[in-house]
Formats: C-alpha cells, sequence, structure tokens
C-alpha cells in the first residue's frame, strides 16, 4: 500500500476528534504531518514547562535557573502529544510508518511522550524511544527519543 504523508497543522486534527471519539484538543503549537485522505495524524508540541518526569529522566536539568530551562526545553524537547489512526485503517502498521517519518522531521534533538495507551507505547518503542520513567501506580509512562 502506497501511503501519502504531508506537513499540514492541527486544523486537520479536527478530522480525528470526530472520527476516533476523542474530544480533548491539545496546544497547536508544533508540527504535525497526516497520511491522506484522512487516515493517521501525528502532531508534536512545545513541552509544559513542570513535569516531573522529564525532571528525573533528564537530571542535569535540575537546579539550573528556569528561564535557562525553559530556554532548553523550548529549542531541545518537543511533546509527542496526538498519534491517531483512523478506526478503519488501525493494524497495518501506520502509526508506526508516521511515527517514523516524523522522526527524521522534526527539528528537535529530544522527543518526549507522556502516555497511558499501551497500544501506543509499543509502537514508539518499536520506533526508537526508550521508556525513562513508568509510574505503575498511575499507569503512566514517560519515553524519550532517542
Amino acid at each position: 500500500m502506497s501511503i501519502d504523508i504531508v506537513q499540514t497543522s492541527w486544523n486537520d486534527y479536527k478530522y480525528f476528534v470526530h472520527l476516533c471519539e476523542v474530544d480533548t484538543m491539545p496546544l497547536k503549537t508544533g508540527p504535525c504531518w497526516i497520511i491522506r485522505p484522512d487516515i493517521a495524524f501525528i502532531g508534536y508540541q512545545y513541552p509544559y514547562i513542570n513535569n516531573r518526569q522529564r525532571n528525573c529522566a533528564f537530571p542535569h536539568l535540575q537546579g539550573i535557573h528556569r528561564l535557562d530551562y525553559a530556554l532548553w526545553i523550548n529549542t531541545q524537547l518537543y511533546s509527542l502529544s496526538r498519534v491517531m489512526v483512523h478506526p478503519n485503517h488501525r493494524g497495518q502498521g501506520l502509526a508506526q510508518k508516521i511515527v517514523k517519518f516524523s522522526l527524521d522531521h522534526v527539528d528537535r534533538k529530544y522527543l518526549e511522550c507522556l502516555t497511558t495507551n499501551q497500544a501506543i507505547l509499543h509502537v514508539l518503542q518499536n520506533c526508537g524511544f526508550k521508556l525513562r520513567l513508568s509510574l505503575k501506580e498511575e499507569k503512566c509512562f514517560y519515553l524519550v527519543w532517542p
């Protein structure tokens, strides 16, 4: 199956909110791509400044001045916010394809993802993300690439 992955805007996410029944909208700040026609979507955003999982994963950031910390995360890091595949196209490896594609096109040294979704956890690990912290009591996983 030939796929067409193109850079898009967060406006295209609205198709997946409806189709995949996800009712939340993240901040619309980073790059995103779509597999046309409205098959899959991936979107990144600037990370939230306060993230205790990141503080554990990047201990060298602890104790630095808040402005230096903000500068570092805004120039070195994106948060993977959404990976969505239309329900009619799941099970074909499209999530992994769009994640791998985005890794070659995002302009940050590090990518992070905080998720409770077991399925995306495995996709991200297959794409080179490393599990840096698992909070079993919260069933929450923090992954970093590379």
